[in-house]
């Protein structure tokens, strides 16, 4: 449900996603690197909570306490999650001589204005901090008569107005003499005229006023007050104006936007009067939270030491003194002289217990908040805006016609803002006359987002209803209805009379009517997102790499169903290889390559390792064999799992004669989609019955669902559900030749396969000497292949495994660390079902660590019965169509992210015998199959029964081997669901054991007689008695 009366509330709940997202737990070496992650990334949070603050202050009262627990939750993640980690960061490193001096806010002048030829305007907004300067940027860069570039700098301690302002002047010397006087060469800075005195002892063609003053006179008073001048400063006060006041700081984010805004007006008029070079900067930043502050946020000062200067977040003195969570800096080393007080200052978000009844608005102190402020560099010109229309192109990758109502996908190439304006266009199709031959679709290209995703645009056009050459050129028209000019788009003619695509005689594989149809839908729903599965059999010709890698290619350049098309995509695909991927025994010829070209681009498997002696990261090249490479930092820190695994990548590799290292790496992509619009997934989904869906996603998987029954299709399918549901634990073992370990090796790059079982602690969980996160936090599903020959080294690391699959969490050290990598175990069964039923229990090939401990066998969700699975003949393997596997890889990925564990809810209940684990495992089997089957969320009562007596089934697998393993604690294995409506219950049995009935309907097996008796514990019980004839002794 949409309407205007709930935007506000729609732009909170992003706002407070952005603030509650996890913060990175990133390691450091040094302060500049914390510097980096603030300006590029960790801002963003500040601005999210000042945009919720600021929305939640707006919000109508009938809606308030609709976010009253975000609220709370929102507060407790921006002060605990993101404010005191990185401060308490921040003031560890904190050292003023290792600042760039360039990037020292008293070196402004020197380093920014200074060299400056031309004539420069310094605008200083107090306490404008940086991400208030990242959003004034944004908007400049909406119109094309501006150009910026934003850098930063850090200011001393404290970092207050009577600091920050002298400092930002040109000067030799700053010397403080107490009584919040800062003097710049022996003069003080205190009030405006001083200020322009200290301009123009350096630059005598200088001048100083307040923006508000400025922007008060009239345009002809503003170039005569300009012109001649080479340096002018503008000084600002909106910010600290509002916050420093006890009554109004409840306001100060109000005040930011406030501020935003006086500025953009500001430089607007300052470039129509011919300013071209403008600096946008501040003396300080801030701290704001809205939750008061008790006891436990306040720190006490000694009563026996003497202070010049007592605020929230610092205090000036000359006795130094020892107090937990308090920190100092020389003024000293602030100031570059032999001052030798002392700034004081609390080494986290807490602030020092002084009078004052204001105490959320806060600055003066240690924090990247309060420190970096911004250095925005403003180019103008005065020309009039040149916006032009904003353009349409289209998206589709195949430009045929397979219906009587045609789906073309577009995107609206940029947004509208000052450089591209609205515009109305018609769409319609001709044919070679350019006589009409369909319906008319109006597009408005009105969208302002920057965001592409919200630029996509679909519209269904209808054909009219004639007979069309098969094969013949035809042309979509994009015309704007404006400018009254087109552009015609061609495309083929693949429509028949009966509107049936028939696919050419030469096509290397036949479908049968029903697949054609299928095709037909992934065409219009899916374009450029599937891929014939049978061509990465053809070209993988010894290239042993996992079929995402292929399908990756495939999808650059065989995502059609035309022939021609795909023939010489494959044939791209296969020179690609040849030239490009590492055969390992062409790997000293790789070398030489690179060596004598200078630099060759390859595909190989990377992993990277920290060389901790040489402090730097290098890589290993799976197949070129070498090592040591160095890679830079920035690689490892977007693609973790370098570290863990390894990744398949595109390597441009470079070779300098002089260099030690010899190679390195230029370029690193690692081979994945970048994104997903799940709205193109949930609406296609629409187009295809429950049946053509599953025959897509088993198609996908490389299998061939035609020569499966319904039952093994459904066992297949269950195979992916690790892949979609968080924290799934899953079992499936049967005959070897069956295929169990192959999804988890080929579907997705999001995946590892842990081959001949040994394994640790440190690399499945937590490496404590290297405070390294394990597998289970690097990959969504981590696969065990042969359970028999799984073995920790760690004495407790069955019992890790244990909490972590009840939990989704492990401890190591103090920390409690969640991760949602799904446990999936594979093996095979060398004996018969029958045999091991009679004789052991179907959790018997597990090592004895794990299929004797029935905690560890309770936390299964999933045994699949792999033995009803048939091993794989030629036949099974596909050769239609289905998505591009790394596409699907990143479908499933975001569907992580949604559960539907409460779809049973609206129509069943569970019987009695369900313990909380056995829901909670069925819960997960269901929400799995759905999400599969119907991400889009349609599904009714049937799908959802259907669904759960399959994951019952699963379930109840678990159960009845635990019974066979720990006994009567595990009796309650009879499973059933109670429907709401009907009241009937119905109860859900395993195949191996016999009818879902206490008492198998027909005749029993010789021997086996029913009976009726008290258990030990006194309870009525059904018992069965099993006799039978083995040999004697003698």
């Amino acid at each position: 449900y949409f309407s205007p009366e709930y935007q506000l509330a729609y732009n909170m709940t992003v706002d407070a996603h952005n603030v509650l997202l996890p913060r990175e737990n990133r390691d450091v070496d040094q302060f500049d690197d914390l510097i980096q992650a603030y300006i590029t990334e960790d801002y963003l949070v500040d601005t999210a909570y000042r945009r919720y603050i600021n929305a939640l202050d707006q919000l109508p009262a009938t809606q308030f306490d609709l976010f009253d627990n975000l609220s709370r939750n929102v507060e407790s993640a921006y002060n605990n999650e993101h404010l005191v980690p990185m401060i308490s960061d921040w003031c560890q490193d904190y050292v003023p001589n290792m600042i760039e001096p360039q990037r020292r806010e008293r070196n402004f002048y020197s380093s920014t204005v200074g060299p400056n030829k031309d004539r420069t305007v310094v605008i200083i907004s107090d306490a404008f901090r940086f991400e208030a300067a990242k959003e004034l940027q944004q908007r400049l860069d909406k119109r094309d008569v501006f150009g910026t570039e934003m850098q930063y700098a850090v200011t001393g301690l404290p970092s207050v107005t009577y600091f920050g302002m002298p400092s930002l002047l040109p000067n030799h010397e700053l010397a403080y003499q107490g009584n919040k006087e800062l003097l710049v060469d022996g003069q003080k800075a205190i009030n405006l005229e001083q200020r322009m005195h200290i301009l123009q002892t350096i630059e005598p063609q200088s001048q100083a006023m307040r923006l508000t003053d400025f922007l008060s006179l009239s345009s002809t008073e503003q170039k005569k007050y300009v012109v001649d001048q080479k340096v002018i400063y503008f000084y600002h006060n909106t910010v600290d104006a509002t916050g420093d006041k006890p009554a109004s700081e409840v306001n100060v984010f109000r005040a930011v936007e406030d501020a935003i805004a006086e500025l953009e007006r500001g430089v607007d008029r300052l470039r129509t009067i011919s300013i071209r070079n403008i600096y946008v900067t501040a003396d300080h930043g801030f701290i704001y939270r809205r939750h008061l502050l008790d006891s436990t946020d306040k720190i006490n000062l000694p009563s026996d030491v003497d202070f010049e200067q007592k605020n929230l977040r610092y205090a000036i003195g000359s006795t130094d003194f020892d107090e937990i969570g308090v920190d100092n800096v020389k003024l000293g080393d602030i100031l570059g002289n032999d001052d030798h007080r002392f700034v004081f200052y609390p080494s986290n978000a807490n602030v020092f217990s002084v009078p004052g009844a204001g105490q959320n608005y806060v600055h003066g102190g240690c924090s990247p908040q309060e420190m970096i402020i911004p250095v925005l560099h403003v180019t103008t010109e005065s020309r009039k805006s040149q916006a032009t229309y904003a353009t349409l192109a289209v998206t589709d990758s195949s430009r045929r016609i397979t219906s009587h109502e045609v789906i073309v996908n577009m995107v609206q190439n940029d947004p509208v803002d000052e450089t591209h304006r609205a515009a109305t266009y018609a769409l319609y199709f001709v044919d070679g006359n350019g006589r009409q031959i369909s319906g008319e679709q109006l597009v408005h290209a009105d969208i302002t987002s920057i965001n592409v995703n919200d630029r996509l645009i679909r519209r269904h056009i209808p054909l009219i209803d004639q007979d069309f050459e098969r094969g013949g050129q035809y042309q979509l028209v994009i015309k704007n209805v404006e400018a009254n000019t087109s552009t015609l788009i061609d495309y083929q003619m693949d429509l028949t009379v009966g509107g049936v695509l028939t696919l050419t005689s030469d096509s290397a594989h036949e479908e049968t009517s029903e697949n054609e149809a299928t095709l037909i839908k992934l065409e219009q729903n899916f374009p450029g997102r599937f891929v014939r599965k049978d061509l990465t059999q053809r070209i993988k010709e010894g290239a042993n790499v996992p079929t995402y890698v292929l399908e990756f290619l495939l999808g650059q350049f065989a995502n059609s169903s035309d022939t021609e098309t795909i023939e010489r995509g494959v044939e791209n695909v296969k020179k690609t290889l040849a030239h490009n991927y590492v055969r390992p025994d062409e790997a000293e010829k790789v070398k030489s390559k690179i060596r004598e070209d200078g630099a060759y681009t390859v595909i190989d498997k990377l992993s990277v390792r920290l060389n901790e002696g040489e402090d730097r990261y290098e890589a290993s090249f799976s197949n070129l064999g070498l090592t040591g490479v160095p890679v830079d930092e920035h690689y490892v820190q977007d693609y973790e799992r370098l570290l863990i695994g390894g990744i398949w990548s595109i390597v441009r590799v470079s070779y300098d004669h002089e260099s030690l290292d010899h190679f390195s790496i230029q370029k690193l992509n690692p081979i994945q989609v970048p994104f997903v619009d799940m709205q193109e997934v949930y609406a296609g989904r629409k187009a295809f019955t429950t049946e053509e869906w599953l025959d897509v996603l088993l198609r996908t998987t490389g299998m061939e669902p035609t020569q499966f029954t319904e039952r093994e299709k459904w066992l297949l399918l269950s195979r992916i559900i690790p892949f979609v549901e968080n924290n799934y634990n899953f079992v499936e073992l049967g005959p070897r030749g069956t295929g169990k370990s192959h999804v988890y090796k080929e579907l997705s790059p999001d995946s590892i396969l842990i081959s001949g079982g040994q394994t640790t602690v440190a690399n499945l969980f937590y490496n404590m000497s290297r405070r390294e996160v394990g597998l289970v936090g690097m990959w969504d599903v981590v696969a065990f292949d042969e359970v028999a020959g799984i073995h920790f080294k760690d004495k407790d690391g069955v019992q890790i495994m244990k909490d972590y699959m009840a939990s989704g969490s492990f401890a190591r050290g103090r920390n409690e660390i969640q991760a949602s990598a799904g446990m999936v175990f594979v093996g095979n069964i060398n004996q018969s079902v029958d045999v091991l039923l009679r004789t052991s229990n179907l959790f018997e090939p597990f090592p004895e660590m794990m299929g004797n401990d029935t905690a560890f066998l309770d936390r299964i969700h999933n045994y699949l019965p792999g033995w009803e699975i048939p091993k794989y003949r030629p036949e099974f393997f596909t050769k239609g169509f289905g998505f591009i596997t790394d596409y699907f890889a990143e479908v499933m990925r975001e569907l992580r992210k949604i559960s539907y564990a409460d779809a049973i809810d609206e129509y069943f209940s569970f019987g009695k015998q369900l313990n909380q684990r056995d829901v909670i495992a069925v819960r997960k089997t269901v929400s799995g199959l759905i999400k599969l089957l119907y991400p889009d969320g349609v599904f009714d009562k049937a799908d959802v029964a259907k669904i759960l007596e399959f994951a019952m089934e699963m379930r109840r697998r678990v159960k009845e081997q635990l019974k066979r393993i720990g006994g009567m604690e595990f009796y309650d294995v009879n499973f059933s669901y109670i429907d709401k409506t009907t009241f009937e219950e119905t109860y859900v049995s395993v195949p191996e054991t016999g009818s879902s009935s206490l008492i198998p309907d027909g005749q029993e097996n010789p021997g086996h007689v029913y009976t009726v008796a008290y258990d030990e514990s006194k309870r009525l019980s059904l018992i069965k008695l099993e006799t039978q004839v083995v040999p004697g002794l003698g």
